[in-house]
C-alpha cells in the first residue's frame, strides 16, 4: 500500500471515530474499522498513551499540555494513530481543541516523532494548519498558515 493510500485510510479511521454515532470510540473499534488496512510496524507497546492532559492559557492562547506515558514516548507507525484516536476521545469534547483538530493532531504527531523525550506537549490550536510537514518544519509550533493539500 503507497503512503497515500495509508493517509487516507488512517484519515477516514480519525475522522470517524471524531465524528463517531454520539458514543466514544474505543482502541478496539479503531482497531475494527482499520481491519481491511495493512498497518505498519508497531513498538509492541501499549496503551494508554497519555497520562493526563491540562489546559491552560499563555500568551498566545489555549494549550494542551499532554503528559505522555513511557509507551506514549515509543509509538510508532499505526500507533500513533492510537495515540491521536486517544488524545480525541480524552479531549475531544473541548472546543478548544477542535476548532483546529487537524492542527492540533499534527502537533501531537509531530511532538512524537521529533520530541519524544520532552517532558509533555503542549498542542495549541490557535496555531494555523499547516501540514505535517510543514508543522514538522517549524519543530510543532508553526506560526504561518501555508495549507498543504490534500490534509496531512
Amino acid at each position: 500500500m503507497d503512503n497515500r493510500t495509508w493517509n487516507a485510510a488512517r484519515i477516514l479511521v480519525i475522522a470517524l471515530a471524531f465524528l463517531g454515532t454520539g458514543t466514544a470510540c474505543t482502541h478496539d473499534d479503531a482497531r475494527q474499522a482499520e481491519a481491511g488496512v495493512k498497518r505498519p510496524a508497531t513498538s509492541d507497546c501499549p496503551p494508554p498513551y497519555i497520562l493526563n492532559g491540562v489546559w491552560s492559557l499563555d500568551e498566545y492562547g489555549p494549550v494542551l499540555e499532554i503528559t505522555p506515558t513511557d509507551c506514549g514516548r515509543k509509538v510508532v507507525g499505526a500507533e500513533i494513530d492510537s495515540l491521536i484516536l486517544e488524545a480525541i476521545e480524552k479531549f475531544g469534547s473541548n472546543p478548544r481543541l477542535t476548532s483546529n483538530l487537524f492542527g492540533s493532531m499534527n502537533q501531537l504527531e509531530c511532538h512524537v516523532k521529533l520530541f519524544p523525550d520532552k517532558p509533555t506537549w503542549n498542542l495549541e490550536p490557535d496555531r494555523p494548519y499547516v501540514g505535517l510537514e510543514n508543522t514538522e518544519t517549524a519543530e510543532c509550533n508553526p506560526s504561518v498558515a501555508i495549507p498543504d493539500q490534500p490534509y496531512h
